[in-house]
């Protein structure tokens, strides 16, 4: 097998193990016991593990190993962590969470420039699509009902 087959098949394995908790948060690896397990050099390890690193899956700790972070620090919206989380068992939380970051940002993308304008503090954009309209549509909102329904409130 090439390196590449050989690192991707390292890392698919890794991150599912890990998204769907057969790796618990905590949980500590070591790279011997990741090149036995995967008949794979320590080059190839440590590549997957850089990758995971990136995407705060893991970090190392010296004298320790390899240790799982919770999944609070995770790079939610990563493409790989999105794709393992859909395969595994939070696939229905996974799809829910999605669908709310698309309610929260297509109708405030479809508004265009005319709807950018700069936020704050962190807090501001909860509110920041909602006009002072008793309505509670939009400010940057079509008149379509389709782009504010969830915004009623």
């Amino acid at each position: 097998m090439t390196a590449t087959v050989l690192h991707s098949s390292v890392l698919d394995t890794l991150g599912r193990e890990i998204v769907s908790g057969q790796i618990p948060s905590g949980g500590v690896l070591t790279l011997e016991q990741l090149q036995e397990r995967f008949g794979v050099s320590r080059t190839v390890v440590r590549e997957c593990m850089r990758i995971l690193e990136s995407i705060n899956l893991i970090h190392s700790r010296r004298r320790v190993g390899i240790v799982v972070r919770p999944p609070s620090e995770w790079t939610v919206l990563d493409a790989r962590i999105i794709h393992w989380r859909l395969e595994g068992p939070g696939r229905d939380a996974q799809l829910r969470n999605l669908t709310e970051l698309r309610l929260a940002v297509e109708p405030v993308a479809a508004g265009g420039p005319r709807c950018a304008r700069p936020l704050t503090n962190e807090i501001d954009w909860w509110r920041w699509p909602r006009s002072s309209a008793p309505s509670g549509r939009p400010a940057c909102s079509r008149s379509s009902s389709r782009s504010t329904s969830h915004f009623t409130g």
